[in-house]
């Protein structure tokens, strides 16, 4: 939950700061100005506020300085990729190994998500705790499994899954987000995620989605080659700062 008045220049996040036991908020805009910078200071003094985020507009040159000039730290580098399903043919892979996730699915899926997110904004700041970090894509993937509008796909072999894939549906925009995705480390290298994506993506089609969208890290080099393999085009590449008072 997020908390916002609309003359606030930052939005409070209850469910951040509950979670990493700091005060935590979000700047509105992605263009900040010297003003800009100078007023979020003020309001996050007033609000006790421990740390802000700001996803920048990687356009916009003044932007970033005002940023770095008020002691904002980039922490990542955000890539969004999107793929216009509607318009792709999408060969479905044949394959017997990838069926929708189940509950007892879950031990295992949340074990391998805290070793294969490490390279986020989160994990690159020394504020977070590292266990909070990985307890947080134990709780995503939780999110993803039980959440209504959200899919989880993932990859099996011998009865356990090893490669995942979660999606978060807007029915209304006839897009689709993806979340999360990994493999487990004994089977990458084998094109599982490669498949795996391009069952998702036929998925998506079937279920009227127009438009696919992901954003990674820009440190994720991995995955920026499995986005490009399969037909994503580059959309805008943002950074992420983070002010800690």
């Amino acid at each position: 939950m997020s908390i916002y008045h609309p003359t606030d220049p930052a939005l409070f996040l209850e469910w951040d700061s509950n979670f990493f036991g700091h005060r935590i908020a979000r700047v509105v805009s992605h263009n900040m100005s010297e003003n800009d910078a100078t007023t979020i200071d003020a309001w996050a003094l007033k609000n006790r506020i421990d740390c802000v985020y700001y996803l920048a507009d990687g356009n916009d040159l003044h932007s970033t300085k005002a940023a770095e000039d008020h002691h904002y730290h980039q922490v990542d580098l955000r890539v969004t990729y999107r793929i216009d399903v509607k318009r792709l043919t999408i060969i479905e892979p044949k394959t017997t190994h990838i069926r929708k996730a189940k509950e007892s699915d879950l031990p295992l899926l949340r074990a391998m998500t805290r070793y294969n997110h490490q390279i986020s904004r989160f994990f690159a700041d020394d504020h977070f705790e590292r266990e909070k970090c990985m307890e947080l894509y134990e709780v995503w993937i939780d999110r993803d499994f039980h959440a209504n509008n959200y899919l989880l796909w993932v990859w099996e072999e011998n009865d356990q899954p090893v490669a995942y894939t979660s999606v978060h549906l807007k029915p209304t925009d006839h897009t689709a987000e993806i979340g999360l995705v990994g493999v487990y480390t004994d089977y990458r290298g084998r094109g599982l995620g490669q498949n795996l994506q391009r069952w998702v993506l036929a998925d998506l089609k079937k279920l009227g989605m127009d438009f696919v969208e992901v954003a990674t890290q820009g440190r994720n080099i991995s995955a920026q080659n499995l986005y490009q393999k399969c037909e994503y085009r580059l959309k805008s590449i943002n950074p992420w700062y983070h002010k800690w008072f």
